[in-house]
């Protein structure tokens, strides 16, 4: 790794622009999905493995017209969890050649692979928040255990992919997802905050594809609310 920075022929008079001009990546918003939104730095620089205990509750209760003569109990079962840890590490090599034919492009070469290593380990970060290292073991948001997958399918009008499915059945088919979602966790009737987590070609039809219809959507925005919108 170094800067890559070749000598470079102008015409004078000139005027050199002093901003520069990057490549653009979009920040992934895969850490919205975790609770309080960002990673929680707990981990010691040597620690290999990261523990976790478990306590399962199980009450019996006894029902009779009469005082029994044995009452059952509650159970208080303890069991432990255990995930590896993973180091994520890059370097930067570079000279003071290097760092002189950067200036000349009019950038710091040390602060340009400190930023770019940053971004490498946050999308190794992301990687391994949504896919995990070792899948088998059920690291990675995806590959939970009990994770359901579902298949979108095909609308009333046969159309079978997102993007030209029905506005207003698409809405409908996140809202029954919702609805699933909160039922498996226990979360009927309770407020809390939902994530959909999906590429943007997915999160751009929903919001911007298509108006659902005024049969589908008879309340405030109804003829001009997207399926997101709806939802």
């Amino acid at each position: 790794m170094s800067g890559f920075a070749p000598s470079y022929v102008t015409v004078n008079p000139n005027f050199m622009m002093p901003e520069l001009i990057m490549q653009y990546s979009l920040a992934s918003g895969a850490f919205t999905t975790l609770a309080t939104e960002n990673p929680m730095p707990r981990l010691g620089e040597a620690d290999l493995y990261v523990y976790a205990k478990k306590v399962q509750l199980t009450t019996s209760v006894s029902a009779n017209q009469s005082t029994a003569n044995q009452l059952p109990s509650a159970s208080v079962i303890p069991s432990m969890i255990s995930t590896a840890t993973y180091r994520l590490q890059t370097r930067a090599q570079y000279d003071n050649f290097d760092e002189a034919a950067t200036g000349a492009w009019g950038y710091p070469l040390p602060e340009a692979l400190r930023l770019a290593a940053r971004q490498g380990i946050a999308q190794q970060l992301r990687n391994a928040l949504l896919y995990g290292y070792n899948p088998a073991n059920g690291e990675g948001l995806l590959n939970t255990a009990g994770a359901t997958r579902v298949n979108l399918g095909a609308d009333s009008n046969g159309n079978v992919g997102y993007s030209t499915w029905d506005s207003g059945q698409l809405a409908q088919f996140l809202l029954n997802m919702i609805g699933n979602l909160k039922t498996t966790t226990l979360q009927i009737g309770q407020p809390l905050r939902l994530v959909f987590l999906a590429p943007q070609r997915f999160v751009q039809q929903i919001s911007y594809g298509g108006i659902v219809s005024l049969t589908q959507f008879q309340r405030i925005g109804a003829g001009v609310e997207t399926a997101a919108g709806l939802v």
